[in-house]
């Protein structure tokens, strides 16, 4: 089996474990500052755009998701389900960014990148963190 295979079945099997943490990590409840964020998104879905005092960052992720889920859901569950379809997103940008640059090891980088202990937690949780390295490095996929 070529080397490149095998780095995307890994890549595949790594986003199908993704998966499956998410369903696992979706109904539990509010870790950290995700109360502040998902409080400031059910805030601005209900039409209030007051900012929360406890908000550090612009609040830019929390219109774009506090839009979507006036559409549909403004549970939890589904707040997760957009923060990790971003997640999703920011993995195949990523994965176009490696190619572009080391295209031998894009794959492996990838898995990395999906695996780094400090990135992984936040897939899943209401953080802004995903959507800022997203919008980061659609800019310099852009660049290329």
């Amino acid at each position: 089996m070529e080397k490149s295979t095998i780095a995307l079945s890994a890549l595949l099997l790594v986003i199908i474990l993704l998966f499956i943490s998410f369903f696992i990590i979706k109904d539990t409840k509010l870790h950290g500052d995700e109360n502040v964020h998902y409080g400031q998104i059910l805030q601005f879905s209900k039409g209030n755009y007051l900012i929360n005092s406890a908000l550090t960052t612009i609040p830019g992720y929390h219109i774009l998701l506090a839009s979507i889920a006036k559409i549909s859901s403004n549970s939890l569950p589904f707040i997760r389900l957009l923060n990790f379809f971003l997640s999703l997103i920011s993995i195949g940008i990523f994965f176009l960014l490696a190619k572009k640059i080391s295209p031998s090891s894009s794959a492996l980088k990838s898995i990395q990148y999906t695996l780094f202990p400090i990135l992984f937690p936040l897939f899943f949780l209401v953080y802004t963190d995903v959507l800022s390295l997203l919008l980061v490095m659609l800019a310099i996929l852009c660049a290329f």
